[in-house]
């Protein structure tokens, strides 16, 4: 570790010589504008030396800060609640024939689900949860084999809180027939 930090501080002593070096602007026969840190032979007298005047820097204006908005106490505050919970998909008691065994779950919420109050939805299947929480209204649940299966969907707030959920609905998973 403290070889690299001496290599660096070398470096850096070496190359500021370089950093400081004269730089010259020329033109060519076709009218290109060009910089260098040596006149080039050809264009010698017409190079000419340019005075950099130093590090250049710029100060940013300040950005007044706006006060928070006042936040009520979680012992104050009324409980964001939802008009609407509704499952659309799947239907009440509909059978499903999936060889790859996944249910697609829709639902639709009025209001929106209120993702910027940190709000998220948990899918269950027979009572336990099916993946983590999320923000999406629609999720393909994976692994839901042959049976009768209970399906529901809980909103939560940021703090893991209920505030919402459909109707429990029972769907049943069968195998695909083969007709013969």
């Amino acid at each position: 570790m403290i070889k690299r930090i001496f290599s660096l501080f070398i470096f850096g002593l070496i190359s500021f010589p370089v950093m400081a070096g004269d730089i010259y602007r020329y033109v060519d026969e076709d009218g290109r504008v060009h910089y260098t840190d040596e006149p080039p032979p050809q264009y010698g007298s017409q190079a000419e030396q340019l005075d950099l005047g130093g590090v250049q820097t710029y100060d940013a204006a300040r950005v007044p800060q706006t006060p928070e908005p006042p936040t009520r106490s979680d012992s104050n505050a009324a409980p964001l609640r939802y008009e609407v919970v509704e499952m659309l998909r799947p239907r009440p008691e509909e059978t499903i024939r999936d060889p790859s065994h996944t249910l697609t779950v829709s639902v639709r919420l009025t209001p929106p689900l209120r993702t910027k109050q940190g709000h998220s939805l948990q899918y269950f299947v027979d009572g336990k949860p099916s993946g983590g929480p999320t923000t999406s209204t629609s999720r393909t649940l994976t692994e839901v084999f042959r049976g009768t299966h209970s399906v529901q969907v809980v909103v939560l707030d940021k703090s893991g809180r209920q505030v919402g959920q459909t109707e429990t609905r029972s769907v049943f998973m069968k195998p695909p027939s083969v007709n013969r």
